[in-house]
């Protein structure tokens, strides 16, 4: 009866006076669920998903339709032993000394960078990811023991066919950006090309932290026998990354 006065607009200085509540018990909700069940939840998201932080956790608890307050989940995390080691920051880079462009929508800028596994036998394999700087979306990769300009002109073709054309592409100067192919790609497509400054990866900011997620969350700890199962396992952590890996940017789910 107190709840619903309140609800209605009576006091809580009045309802106090009139059914000799405390303050504290009037907002008392009582526990959600039992620290047991929380720990059995948060160590079985934690192990499903070892790249976790607690905060994504409790994204997930949420999906799950589990209420529980963040400070909650945190503190059992903490008792819990799951925090992740953490990464030793690199020194912070000096500003861009020069206008640089940023997408301010989606489709606007794509971000290219290549990035190294190695097969169990020691074999080096390519991977060239591919970025929408605005939503973060990751566009199917192009992974392969070794890759040209021609394969770079190739598969960026194919991807303006399955999706929008973007007004630029960013890169940095690698063979395979600078090749002919590539600029006669661009030409015909009409997509300008910004290459970042040699020695500042930093300029090409949304696929180097792309790719850096990418390497803690898929390739640590993994060793791959073939190039079809390296493959494989890529493609399906970039789905995984685009269509359930919480993270803040805006989500448009497969472009």
């Amino acid at each position: 009866m107190a709840k619903k006065l309140k609800e209605m607009g009576m006091k809580l200085k009045r309802l106090r006076q009139l059914f000799s509540i405390p303050r504290s018990s009037f907002y008392y909700s009582g526990k959600p669920e039992s620290d047991g069940f929380l720990k059995e939840k948060i160590r079985e998201i934690a192990f499903a998903y070892p790249f976790y932080g607690y905060r994504r956790i409790h994204i997930e608890l949420k999906k799950q339709g589990i209420s529980v307050n963040l400070k909650k989940v945190y503190l059992l995390y903490r008792k819990m032993s799951l925090q992740r080691p953490k990464r030793i920051k690199a020194k912070k880079k000096a500003a861009i000394s020069f206008p640089a462009v940023k997408a301010s929508h989606p489709f606007e800028i794509w971000a290219l960078d290549f990035f190294f596994t190695r097969l169990r036998s020691g074999i080096a394999i390519k991977v060239l990811a591919v970025i929408d700087e605005f939503t973060k979306f990751a566009f199917p990769p192009l992974v392969g023991y070794s890759t040209t300009g021609d394969d770079v002109a190739d598969h960026l073709e194919a991807l303006t066919k399955r999706y929008l054309l973007p007004s630029y592409i960013r890169s940095d100067n690698g063979p395979e950006f600078i090749s002919k192919s590539l600029a006669q790609c661009l030409k015909k497509l009409r997509i300008k090309h910004i290459r970042i400054q040699k020695g500042k990866p930093f300029q090409n900011g949304v696929a180097e932290s792309f790719i850096g997620k990418f390497r803690d969350e898929c390739l640590a700890g993994y060793e791959y026998k073939n190039l079809k199962e390296a493959k494989s396992a890529i493609e399906q952590w970039f789905k995984f990354y685009n269509e359930e890996r919480p993270h803040s940017a805006n989500s448009f789910g497969v472009l």
